[in-house]
């Protein structure tokens, strides 16, 4: 059709958060280490494991590790992400520490 504007097109939002897995915990003198992988439909800002920041061992913490350094009284290790446009997740992954 000629003479007709062409309209404008969907202004994509992202409004899904991220996802948090924990694959592994290994107690280690004292310390625990946390490991696990997040996914995104976009950027992940950052991921936390008892409210510490994660050290991303891939790209876009599609791996990550963190050290609790004080593992004595730990119960549960709870990991969480939020993504780049603000998304958190609303239920982080939680796992008991025997």
């Amino acid at each position: 059709v000629k003479g007709v504007a062409f309209p404008t097109l969907l202004d994509p939002v992202d409004d899904l958060p991220p996802i948090t897995v924990i694959t592994h915990i290994r107690k280690t003198n004292g310390k625990l280490v946390v490991r696990g992988t997040t996914s995104d439909n976009g950027p992940i800002a950052k991921v936390l494991v008892n409210g510490q920041p994660v050290r991303a061992v891939a790209p876009n913490f599609a791996e990550w590790e963190s050290v609790l350094t004080d593992a004595a009284g730990v119960k549960e290790v709870r990991a969480q992400a939020t993504d780049a446009a603000g998304n958190v997740e609303p239920r982080p992954h939680v796992v008991a520490v025997p």
